[in-house]
């Protein structure tokens, strides 16, 4: 009996520690995959092309032509067919923020799609 008791404990050990380690190394590969990049903040301020987008689990990377990285904020706007701005951006768009704006535009050939961070926009608003 006693073993059974100390199997048990022991099996128990191991996995506390293997969910420990597991989650280490998580952090550690998902910062090693973002490192060159940053969120986009409130104060950023730039006009540029993107020139290459990854979605990386529910996170978007892009990388400008101006040589920014930035991790996309959410943001969505439901009046567009695919609403969520890190699905939504592609190569070649035009990504514009204003410094103190929470507001990103995407400018793809001549229209224009606004996205708000943060907010969802409804089709009502």
């Amino acid at each position: 009996m006693i073993t059974k008791e100390k199997d048990v404990i022991g099996l128990i050990k191991v996995i506390v520690i293997g969910f420990i380690v597991g989650s280490g190394l998580l952090v550690v590969y998902q910062y090693n995959l973002t490192k060159d990049y940053r969120v986009v903040r409130l104060g950023d301020d730039f006009v540029s092309k993107i020139v290459s987008t990854e979605r990386l689990r529910g996170d978007t990377k892009v990388q400008l032509e101006s040589g920014e990285k930035f991790i996309l904020p959410p943001a969505d706007n439901n009046t567009y067919q695919q609403y969520a701005l890190s699905q939504f951006v592609r190569q070649g768009d035009l990504l514009i923020k204003r410094g103190g704006s929470d507001t990103l535009i995407v400018k793809r050939y001549e229209d224009e799609f606004i996205f708000v961070m943060g907010q969802f926009i409804k089709d009502n608003q």
